[in-house]
């Protein structure tokens, strides 16, 4: 079974859109056969995530934007989804050029 990456962050403070929107695409991606696994930043997001049924990571509290993907590249995944909208990441938009 593929693995699919879903790098989302969510909170009460943030808002779920993004993480809702992300269970949506995982659940369609688990009928094609593929592994969701989910990594968050909040417990909150963890929470939500989980009661659908799907596995999460939470990112270590002292990891930095620009860390996040040698993070990332320890799940071996065959895609990952980044779906993220917050301040600290618009503000360090070159952190996330992964390719």
């Amino acid at each position: 079974m593929k693995k699919v990456l879903f790098r989302v962050d969510g909170s009460s403070l943030l808002g779920m859109g993004h993480v809702m929107r992300c269970v949506g695409l995982a659940q369609a991606f688990l009928k094609k056969n593929c592994f969701p696994l989910f990594i968050v930043r909040e417990d909150e997001a963890k929470f939500i995530i989980e009661s659908f049924g799907f596995e999460v990571e939470l990112l270590p509290k002292d990891l930095g934007l620009r860390d996040e993907k040698d993070f990332l590249d320890n799940f071996k995944s065959e895609l990952i989804v980044i779906d993220l909208n917050n301040k600290e990441v618009l503000s360090d938009l070159n952190s996330f050029q992964i390719f």
